[in-house]
């Protein structure tokens, strides 16, 4: 509850917006319907999957993707249908991060190994913290180096206004954190960050999918019926575990294949996710020999060799079974508490407007504090007013600019408003129909 109590809505004047940003970010109302972008809306009129989810196995797993490009954070189901958009800042430095302290945001594929709760953070993180696996398997291959790759959200509610603003970590609002955390199982979950998310068509997601199902099918089946030939052939030359190449893990496999007389070995929930010029297979394991049984996260990692793919690295790790969610959900309500906006105008100050004047819709947003953060960061307090709509059946905030006798008037105004407000292009409305709307809202809600 501390960093909830805390929220500082004023950011450093010097904080100068990226206009591609917030014609990405500020959703555009024209005629009164605002438009976001699709970005899984057309490939020659096949659905459009990001190349990175191959295969999401579990009916309730889901994937998030961060595009640095863009600063949003995507959030995928398993028939690969986008559910969620989100703001986020990432890296300080452009590029794929490289070592400590060098301000960028890691590429990659990775997973969620730890919560971190408001308790145990400093206020700048915000109400929750999800540890990636950084430096996974391929990053330490790479001699990648640094640690303490989150991503959390903050206490300031204004800084997803700022892009590219981070040490390395990938950071949301606080709202918006509780939201992602719906979505996030611990270890299974993967966030996928890109510099800008490709696409690929659904006939060469399925090609992929098949060829690495096959090879996870051929390696299990390799391990229970002691096959080891058959087994360290799915192997690349450049396999390390542990310490061992792939020729010490062949004479380690071989010495506990001698010792148990039996190995049955079962994979449910296969996920498959692709980056670059790796992919990474993950799924529950479950292990029986007549000395021994587990059950845990398996991941593969897989690189392309000799026209096909082979295992390069893997991991194990235990399933944790409390999800974020669990945590978050404390705070959710308190974070809807939040309603008194000191020394910004509302609804009465829109209502109490002239219906025959005009003024400019600006913008419209989904998260309240957003808005907030951008009308105190830019000193707009006694030229703006915002009101609560409703958009889709979800809330959705609405800012309004200015006063004018005339239509003539406000359409002048336009073109002397600082840049930060020509995007996207203000639409004049009477305050009459501004009034209608608020009206209609409330007797929706």
């Amino acid at each position: 509850m501390r960093n909830l109590l805390k929220l500082n809505l004023n950011t450093p004047k010097c904080i100068l917006p990226s206009l591609l940003y917030m014609m990405i970010m500020m959703l555009p109302w024209v005629k009164g319907v605002a438009h976001a972008s699709e970005p899984d809306s057309h490939i020659t009129g096949e659905k459009r999957i990001p190349k990175a989810l191959v295969r999401l196995g579990h009916q309730n797993e889901f994937a998030l993707l961060v595009e640095k490009k863009s600063q949003q954070l995507f959030i995928y189901n398993n028939d690969f249908s986008l559910i969620k958009v989100i703001s986020v800042t990432t890296g300080m430095q452009q590029g794929d991060k490289e070592r400590s302290g060098d301000k960028r945001t890691p590429e990659g594929i990775y997973f969620f190994s730890a919560i971190k709760e408001d308790e145990e953070l400093l206020p700048k993180y915000g109400i929750m913290a999800l540890t990636l696996n950084y430096p996974n398997v391929i990053d330490a291959r790479e001699n990648k180096r640094g640690y303490g790759i989150w991503l959390h959200a903050t206490d300031q509610p204004a800084r997803a206004f700022k892009q590219f603003d981070t040490l390395g970590c990938v950071v949301v609002v606080n709202e918006d954190m509780i939201e992602i955390s719906k979505y996030v199982s611990m270890e299974t979950t993967p966030i996928v960050i890109e510099d800008e998310i490709r696409y690929a068509s659904d006939a060469s997601r399925q090609q992929l999918e098949k060829a690495m199902s096959d090879l996870v099918s051929q390696w299990k089946n390799a391990w229970q019926t002691k096959n080891i030939e058959k087994y360290i052939s799915l192997y690349s030359e450049r396999f390390k575990f542990d310490g061992m190449n792939k020729t010490e893990w062949k004479q380690y496999k071989q010495k506990l294949n001698r010792r148990y007389s039996r190995i049955d070995v079962t994979v449910t929930d296969l996920d498959i996710i692709l980056h670059d010029d790796y992919a990474v297979v993950v799924f529950i394991q479950r292990y029986q020999s007549n000395m021994f049984k587990s059950k845990g996260v398996k991941r593969l990692y897989m690189v392309p060799e000799n026209n096909g793919w082979k295992i390069i690295g893997e991991e194990w790790q235990e399933i944790q079974h409390t999800r974020p969610w669990q945590i978050a959900r404390k705070y959710s309500t308190a974070v809807a508490e939040l309603d008194e906006k000191p020394g910004v105008k509302r609804e009465q100050w829109i209502k109490s407007k002239n219906p025959s004047h005009y003024a400019l819709q600006l913008l419209g947003v989904s998260n309240e504090d957003q808005l907030i953060g951008f009308i105190n960061k830019y000193g707009l307090n006694d030229k703006v007013g915002y009101f609560k709509t409703r958009l889709n059946g979800k809330e959705w905030w609405v800012l309004i600019y200015g006063e004018y006798k005339s239509m003539n008037d406000a359409k002048s105004a336009t073109e002397t408003l600082p840049e930060y407000l020509k995007h996207p292009s203000p639409w004049v409305r009477t305050y009459k129909s501004i009034q209608q709307t608020i009206d209609q809202s409330k007797q929706i809600n």
